[in-house]
């Protein structure tokens, strides 16, 4: 059975994904996301990801939290609508340091969960994710983990198990758009 490094953003995300490659492939968990703010945040994410390990009875790997990388790669793109600019750099970010892991420790192929979100393009994941495994010499498994109810059927996984569900997707300026959006709706 070949080995893969699968890439997490966080619990709730990952629990159908991880059902349907288990099937196929020895599964590693990667928790590598300096996007997430703030820190208290980062550390609620990456419990429930450890929480999702010890569950699924899967070896898991996380790197160390770097959000000031992230902020420098991402400046200019502050202003960029979810799906935009920014979130294809974030994603760049975090599958290129995935494939390179994958690549040093011997992984056959890595993947991620982003594209179970249906606020994330799964074409500009799969384009950047297959970028990075040929820059690194490893195979990126493409997928668009929403088809076929994904992420319905994760999300039901995910509220059976308990998992928190955040409520943006992680950065500092999807949590201005939400509390922006939020203080709205208080006012209309």
């Amino acid at each position: 059975m070949s080995r893969m490094l699968l890439h997490i953003c966080c619990g709730p995300c990952a629990p159908y994904v991880v059902e349907q490659l288990k099937k196929e492939y020895e599964v590693t968990l990667y928790f590598y996301n300096p996007n997430i703010h703030p820190y208290e945040e980062y550390e609620r994410r990456l419990a429930e990801a450890r929480r999702l390990a010890l569950d699924s009875d899967l070896p898991f790997m996380e790197e160390k939290y770097d959000p000031d990388n992230w902020l420098t790669a991402t400046k200019g793109f502050e202003n960029e609508p979810e799906k935009g600019k920014r979130c294809e750099v974030c994603f760049d970010i975090r599958l290129s340091k995935t494939a390179d892991t994958a690549a040093r420790k011997g992984f056959d192929v890595f993947a991620a969960v982003l594209s179970i979100s249906p606020h994330k393009d799964s074409v500009v994941i799969n384009r950047v994710g297959a970028s990075a495994g040929d820059n690194h010499g490893v195979k990126f498994l493409e997928a668009n983990w929403k088809k076929k109810e994904g992420f319905k059927i994760t999300t039901r996984m995910a509220d059976s198990i308990g998992f928190y569900r955040q409520n943006y997707c992680g950065c500092v300026f999807s949590l201005r758009t939400r509390n922006k959006r939020e203080t709205e709706k208080r006012n209309a």
